[in-house]
């Protein structure tokens, strides 16, 4: 659908599903993990179908966030938005860091607050695991700062789905 840079949050099937479907040389998925030993691993399988070329997975360290909610961590903004660049996003996937661990809860929210003035005119936000009831509230927080509709979809999937402009 004509979506150039996708930016996906917490690395895996998610990120060889993503870059399987993107057209080299037009189109970009940059995905972020905290974790050194998967992003190996996550990068080795891209190479192995040949799909480097559309994807990267980049090591972000967990670090302190201004925009964290509950102290939690969250991926190195400067890392973040370094990789970015000057490309404007239109499609965001956040599968991590990891939320479920008590204390961590509100793990994820920094995401969009961090990458907003990155986001295109027309942009799709999907946030996994909306099953649980801190995703729940995410969604319904960035639901305010974007002025977006987050429509919850707990059977194919558990997630949230938030659109801004035409876009599919």
């Amino acid at each position: 659908n004509n979506r150039q840079t996708i930016v996906e949050f917490g690395s895996g099937i998610s990120t060889l599903a993503i870059a399987s479907s993107l057209e080299i040389g037009t189109q970009r998925l940059i995905s972020f993990e905290d974790d050194s030993y998967w992003a190996n691993l996550v990068n080795a399988e891209l190479a192995k179908l040949h799909l480097n070329d559309v994807c990267e997975v980049i090591v972000a360290p967990l670090t302190p966030s201004e925009f964290s909610k509950d102290g939690s961590n969250w991926y190195a903004a400067s890392v973040v938005t370094n990789a970015i660049g000057d490309k404007k996003i239109d499609v965001v996937l956040v599968d991590g860091p990891s939320s479920y661990e008590k204390g961590k809860h509100m793990a994820r929210y920094p995401a969009i607050p961090v990458i907003k003035s990155l986001l295109n005119e027309s942009f799709a936000i999907c946030l996994v695991d909306i099953d649980r009831k801190h995703e729940k509230r995410i969604a319904r927080m960035w639901q305010k700062l974007l002025g977006v509709k987050f429509n919850n979809h707990l059977l194919r999937g558990s997630f949230s789905l938030g659109v801004k402009g035409d876009y599919y």
